[in-house]
């Protein structure tokens, strides 16, 4: 038996973590009520994403798939791979910047929404979760 572990370092590696949606704002920057917000983001040290907006069971996701960032640069792309709900408006390239607060910020890129039609996002504001919760 064998497993794969990865080793990261914060520094270089600064998104690995579980998130929750606390804001989103539309293109034109007006702040938007929460409907359905990302209430999960799990970035992954080895490059996997999963995205989770309505709690369902342990273990469930919208959808996953890959991402790629760069810190020096603050480029984000996602790509998805599979999905348990049909997802409409994404946008899957952007930044990310954390703010003040520590909290990650994306811009210019929607992380969608359940369904056919949804009100398209394009920045977020993100707070990491007690990594206790997945215990």
């Amino acid at each position: 038996m064998s497993i794969q572990v990865f080793l990261y370092d914060t520094s270089t590696r600064p998104l690995v973590g579980a998130w929750r949606e606390v804001r989103r704002f539309n293109c034109n920057g007006r702040e938007l009520g929460q409907g359905d917000p990302v209430n999960t983001l799990v970035l992954r040290a080895d490059g996997h994403l999963h995205v989770l907006f309505r709690p369902f069971e342990f273990g469930y996701f919208e959808y996953w798939g890959r991402y790629a960032a760069d810190s020096a640069s603050g480029g984000f792309t996602f790509e998805i791979i599979g999905q348990n709900q049909p997802i409409c408006c994404t946008d899957r390239g952007g930044k990310f910047t954390f703010n003040g607060q520590g909290q990650l910020v994306f811009e210019n890129l929607s992380f969608g929404a359940i369904g056919s039609t949804g009100r398209r996002a394009c920045k977020y504001v993100f707070e990491r979760l007690d990594p206790t919760a997945f215990n």
